[in-house]
């Protein structure tokens, strides 16, 4: 397993992790062309804030070409090869907390891959000190929700601008 060192710390992000039946990738080696294709998904574009930027290559290629650091991390998920989603983690404004975020693309939704791919990205969170995963859900998006509760987080009385509700675990 390759990693990405970083200056903030001497903690590495694993460029892959392999798991069994999936390989999450960093983001940095995601076809631009499998995001832009993923991110044309209905749900993507209502669920996921920044999915409507992506309208074209160019644009994909940009979200891409964001740094990966121990602060903002994205992986792709791949399931035979093929892009079948991305999760991403990144620093919330409590330093011990990791907001998450993930989506499918409708053909890969329904196997628990979504859940199997945030518990391989749980010992990368622990290690750069995550004491709290964090995230927020649209109150329509139940889905989600489910998985939510699935993968052991909770929803608070906490809303965000968009009116997306906080829900959180403890590591």
């Amino acid at each position: 397993m390759s990693e990405l060192s970083h200056q903030k710390s001497d903690i590495s992000i694993p460029r892959e992790i392999v798991a069994d039946g999936f390989v999450l990738r960093l983001f940095e080696d995601v076809d631009p062309q499998a995001l832009l294709d993923l991110v044309q998904d209905s749900d993507i574009q209502r669920f996921i804030p920044w999915a409507p930027e992506i309208t074209d290559l160019a644009a994909a290629e940009r979200r891409i070409a964001i740094p990966t650091s121990a602060d903002y991390m994205r992986y792709g998920i791949y399931q035979d090869d093929e892009v079948a989603g991305f999760i991403g983690a990144w620093h919330d404004p409590d330093a011990r907390t990791y907001q998450t975020g993930s989506a499918l693309a409708k053909k890969f939704r329904g196997n628990g891959l979504s859940n199997r791919s945030f518990q391989q990205l749980l010992p990368v969170l622990r290690s750069l000190g995550a004491e709290k995963i964090a995230c927020y859900i649209s109150e329509e998006n139940e889905a989600s929700k489910a998985n939510m509760r699935k993968r052991g987080l909770h929803s608070i009385e906490e809303f965000n601008e968009k009116g997306e509700r906080r829900w959180e675990m403890e590591l």
